[in-house]
């Protein structure tokens, strides 16, 4: 991999400038910094559950039914009653109009007080109270349920609960309680009008009324009010809304808890990832790691695997390109001393054909140089080439077949001493890749097999395919290859050439360069030799595996698992 070195750099701010283009240094992962994801988790787990906090403002239609039944129940009781004493409780005045009578108005609302559960109030004409289902007897004693005579905890929770629901269950359109609606109500009930009443005291508590004229033939003697306390209206409605309250206080305490533990899970392996990254970009030595969380079989496992591997890629391309640098001041060494010594000889040369000769060597080692310059560049923009393309499937038989058909129409080829071909069937040979580095590969290793090939011979080229794979063989009648060069071959500059090819008309490139192009389409070059009947080394093989293509459904072409 071809790494170019920064020419310019400024830095100022935080800023950093290099060759002209400016951008701003990442800020540092997981230095004091509250995790946002965090937040955006919970949240989105909470949202659902406003719509639930919504939803009990719909309990107010629930609490409307439940005051209309009540005041239809009062309305039935009242009308009975005022029925009851038009009749039995309405007797001549002085003056000999109608009234009510107070002794037998008073024995109807005693013994109808302990079938109503409303607190019974008549009044006459005069506004005057002539009965009162709270008071009995000469002493008027008032007749009130009281609390229980103990408290303890639980009744002191109790209260406080109430006094909490009270409050959650003010009825801010409901008229608050007085005694003038009450008044203003019975002038009504005395014009001969039923009126219903709903209204709420200062602590919330419900209290619902219901007025009724009292007749006697048609003619209005006194008002009939029924009053009751809406406890039973507020305890119906502050158990549901109890209840959904505790049930939404679970639910809230779970999903709280679940979204602390799952952003637990997620953001503090990826906030130990990113300050992972961030110490090997600033770091100078290999001794900054991706944290290992291969035990976890989730994406962040996953996503901790690959940046360990790119890591690891990383130091190796990064040695490789080491490797390179050495390596190519090593060759360029060795023309660059050829040159040096042949001019200096031909310095101090007075005989013309020696001095020609020395001008020869110095141009064939520039050509040499030449040539490691052009290889050692074109094996340098390879990774970044693959990188960068995006591949494409490619008919792999119809390449093999347009590569050899160009050797054919060579003069190294076209005496006739040397044939090249393919061998079998290559039709329906797909792979996905870079068609223009997959035809590189195989013109280094015809190049190669012609290097080697006695004359006269041939070089077999098949395509087959085993299983997910498409296998290109290229045989050639050469020597061979030395068992112990079958791996050297491959690497960079490998100079082990025949001895009628002129020096340096190889950079010992092209091999590797194979390799480096075949691993990056994910397949293997290998080298073998060929062996005949008897045993006897006839030639070298070289295998290209590469992963095939299958079709797919659609007509399109798609990579197997």
């Amino acid at each position: 991999m071809a790494m170019s070195p920064v020419t310019d750099r400024a830095v100022s701010t935080g800023d950093r400038t290099t060759r002209g283009q400016s951008y701003r240094r990442p800020s540092r992962a997981g230095k004091g910094r509250s995790s946002r994801l965090i937040w955006r988790i919970i949240a989105i787990n909470l949202f659902p559950l406003v719509p639930l906090f919504w939803y009990l403002s719909y309990l107010d239609r629930y609490q409307n039914s439940l005051i209309e039944a009540e005041l239809r129940t009062l309305s039935y009781q009242a009308t009975t009653l005022a029925e009851s004493m038009g009749a039995f409780a309405v007797g001549r005045g002085r003056r000999g109009n109608l009234k009510l009578l107070d002794r037998q108005t008073k024995h109807i609302v005693r013994r109808s007080a302990d079938g109503v559960d409303a607190r019974i109030l008549v009044f006459d004409r005069n506004f005057e109270i002539i009965a009162d289902s709270f008071q009995s007897g000469r002493l008027q004693v008032r007749r009130q349920s009281l609390p229980p005579p103990s408290f303890d905890a639980e009744l002191i929770f109790a209260e406080i609960w109430n006094h909490i629901a009270n409050w959650l269950l003010r009825r801010a359109a409901m008229p608050p309680y007085r005694n003038q609606t009450q008044h203003r109500d019975i002038v009504r009930a005395l014009d001969g009008h039923t009126v219903k009443t709903t209204e709420a005291t200062e602590s919330g508590e419900l209290k619902l009324r219901v007025t009724i004229p009292v007749k006697r033939y048609k003619r209005v003697v006194g008002a009939l009010v029924l009053l009751i306390d809406g406890t039973v209206i507020d305890e119906n409605l502050r158990s549901i809304r109890g209840q959904i309250h505790m049930l939404l206080l679970i639910v809230l305490v779970i999903a709280l808890g679940l979204s602390i533990y799952l952003a637990g899970t997620i953001t503090r392996p990826i906030q130990r990832l990113a300050a992972a990254a961030e110490r090997v970009r600033t770091g100078r030595n290999r001794q900054h790691l991706i944290p290992d969380l291969s035990n976890r079989k989730d994406e962040i496992g996953d996503l901790a695997r690959a940046l360990g591997e790119m890591t690891e890629n990383l130091w190796q391309r990064m040695d490789e390109t080491g490797k390179l640098a050495a390596d190519v001041s090593h060759e360029f060494k060795n023309p660059l001393a050829s040159i040096r010594s042949a001019a200096e000889t031909a310095m101090g040369v007075e005989d013309p054909v020696q001095r020609k000769a020395m001008i020869e060597i110095i141009l064939n080692d520039v050509r040499r140089l030449d040539r490691l310059i052009s290889d050692t560049a074109e094996a340098s923009k390879v990774d970044s080439e693959l990188s960068l393309q995006e591949t494409m499937p490619v008919h792999i038989g119809r390449l093999v077949a347009t590569v050899c058909d160009i050797y054919i129409q060579t003069d190294r080829v076209a005496a006739g001493d040397l044939t090249v071909g393919i061998v079998g069937d290559a039709s329906d040979k797909m792979v996905n890749g870079h068609e223009d580095r997959l035809a590189q590969v195989f013109r280094n290793l015809i190049d190669n097999a012609i290097t080697f090939t006695r004359r006269p011979g041939k070089i077999a080229i098949r395509v087959d395919t085993v299983g997910a794979n498409v296998i290109v063989t290229v045989d050639d009648d050469g020597i061979g290859i030395p068992i112990e060069d079958l791996e050297k071959i491959f690497n960079r500059f490998y100079s082990g050439r025949p001895k009628t090819e002129t020096f340096g008309a190889h950079s010992g490139l092209g091999l590797s360069i194979s390799r480096k192009i075949v691993e990056a389409h994910d397949g293997s070059i290998t080298a073998e030799n060929r062996h005949a009947n008897d045993g006897i080394v006839c030639g070298a093989r070289f295998v290209v595996v590469l992963p095939r293509a299958m079709d797919g459904a659609d007509g399109g072409v798609a990579v197997p698992d």
